[in-house]
């Protein structure tokens, strides 16, 4: 499940999300919390941080208060970097990101795509027979995939998140992270265990 949370309060969620008329963030964050509580796979919380604007601190510190709440496996960090609807957003470098994965509990991930010139660009996901034969050899976080494949992260989840669903690979929750493996035996749906 890939829920985003990308603004602190009101105000921002409005700008920033535009939602239908009449929804509130209040709302959508009382349903991600509701959702967690009956939802017994892994929750990636996708924050998109906007440069001068949800990147600071007083915005940062409410959206991280929230996503305490929802309690997701993991809270990934992104910034938009290919051309959005508004000249104004603009994306911040994956230097300030990193800076910025300690104000979130669990500590944050940076997923953003790398800025690759047109022509250089990296692949944007890996396919899945690929992310196989990877995962054979050894459990891997998102970014350890992502590395070994040369891919880039945003893809390379929903990839990951069909195999989940599909029950080739499983979860495992290690050290407040997310490591992916081939699941040893068939059958449909994920396992999700605690390493020891």
């Amino acid at each position: 499940m890939f829920p985003s949370l990308d603004a602190g309060d009101e105000e921002f969620f409005q700008w920033v999300n535009r939602p239908v008329e009449g929804l509130s963030l209040d709302e959508v964050t009382d349903g991600l919390v509701r959702f967690r509580d009956a939802y017994r796979g892994c929750v990636w919380l996708e924050v998109m941080v906007l440069q001068g604007y949800t990147e600071m601190p007083q915005q940062l510190n409410a959206i991280a208060g929230r996503a305490r709440r929802i309690r997701p496996d993991a809270i990934h960090l992104n910034t938009p970097v290919r051309p959005t609807a508004f000249d104004f957003v603009r994306p911040v470098t994956e230097e300030r990101l990193a800076s910025l994965c300690n104000r979130f509990e669990p500590r944050a991930e940076v997923i953003a795509e790398e800025r690759a010139e047109i022509g250089n660009a990296l692949p944007m996901h890996a396919d899945a027979e690929s992310i196989l034969g990877l995962l054979s050899r050894r459990p891997c976080t998102l970014e350890g995939v992502c590395s070994g494949l040369g891919t880039m992260a945003p893809g390379t989840l929903k990839v990951l998140a069909a195999l989940v669903r599909e029950g080739r690979v499983s979860e495992r929750l290690r050290d407040g992270r997310v490591f992916y493996q081939v699941t040893r035996h068939g059958g449909s749906g994920a396992v999700r265990s605690a390493a020891p």
